[in-house]
C-alpha cells in the first residue's frame, strides 16, 4: 500500500512557515520555538498548535478567540524571570533586586 501525505498536515505547515514573518501571537510563538529547537522544530510546533486551534472550534462550534491563544507579554515576561530564577537557584547563584 502506498504511503500518502497527509494533507491537512501540510497546508497547516505551510500557514506555520507563513506566520514566522508576523508580528503577531503566532509569530512570536513560531520564533520562541524556533529558538528553542529550530526551524523544523518551530514548524511543526506551530502547525501542532493550529490544529488544536481549529479542532477545538470544530467541536465547540465557536468562534476564534484571540484572547484564548494568546499570552500577554506580561505574562509571559513573569514567567520567563521566575524560570531564570529557578536556573540560577540550581547552580546556588542568588539573584537580587536593587534599586537606583
Amino acid at each position: 500500500m502506498p504511503r500518502r501525505v497527509n494533507r491537512v498536515g501540510l497546508i497547516l505547515r505551510n500557514c506555520a512557515m507563513t506566520l514566522a514573518q508576523h508580528k503577531g501571537v503566532f509569530g512570536q510563538f513560531y520564533r520562541r520555538m524556533k529558538s528553542r529547537g529550530g526551524g523544523k522544530y518551530a514548524v511543526c510546533a506551530t502547525a501542532h498548535k493550529l490544529a488544536k486551534i481549529i479542532y477545538t472550534m470544530v467541536r465547540n462550534k465557536s468562534n476564534y478567540e484571540a484572547s484564548k491563544v494568546s499570552i500577554s507579554d506580561e505574562k509571559w515576561l513573569e514567567r520567563r524571570k521566575l524560570w531564570l530564577t529557578k536556573e540560577l537557584a540550581k547552580v546556588d547563584y542568588k539573584l537580587t533586586a536593587t534599586i537606583g
